[in-house]
């Protein structure tokens, strides 16, 4: 039987957090820890003169270019589509980013059927199967979908017997999870 799978992409295939503490090092000398970062938004966790910087990094297609995978879940990702599994790709960036995520995308090997770039996940979140995601709001949204949650530093103290923690794709695979 041939699943779907939805996926984000920032905080899930694309390292966003890592690449901007890395710029920001290069760029100012200034070095921010990842641990540093408990929640999802950069005003929350910086200076309001970086996080406003690094919001519109966001929107720099270069910089969109830049970002390195989460090479662990874009393995994962060809593994499930090599066994028939259908990948969305569902994301949260600008629409005037699409063909700049298209080239990522593609640059980086990571297999995709579909792209979304959208405000609101939950219409296409409830097209699949399944749907991970590292922002809680998204995983926590009411859907069709067994939602998975992608640990990352802003969401490590979650607990919901709903949403299922994982720390790779390959995790969702796991038999005890997807049934």
């Amino acid at each position: 039987m041939a699943h779907t799978l939805g996926v984000d992409l920032d905080g899930v295939l694309a390292d966003l957090v890592g690449f901007f503490i890395l710029s920001e090092a290069i760029e100012t000398k200034q070095i921010h820890n990842r641990r540093q970062f408990a929640s999802y938004y950069f005003s929350d966790n910086l200076d309001p003169d970086i996080a406003e910087k690094w919001k519109m990094w966001l929107l720099d297609e270069v910089k969109m270019l830049q970002l390195l995978p989460y090479s662990e879940n874009v393995y994962a990702l060809k593994f499930m589509e090599s066994i028939g599994w259908k990948i969305h790709i569902i994301t949260s960036r600008q629409a005037h980013l699409e063909t700049a995520t298209k080239e990522w995308l593609l640059n980086k090997g990571v297999p995709f059927h579909k792209l979304f770039l959208v405000s609101d996940k939950k219409k296409y979140a409830d097209e699949c199967d399944y749907f991970v995601d590292d922002k809680i709001d998204n995983v926590t949204m009411s859907t069709s979908a067994k939602t998975f949650l992608m640990k990352r530093s802003w969401n490590r103290s979650y607990r919901c017997p709903a949403v299922h923690p994982i720390n790779t794709l390959w995790e969702l695979l796991d038999q005890k999870k997807v049934k």
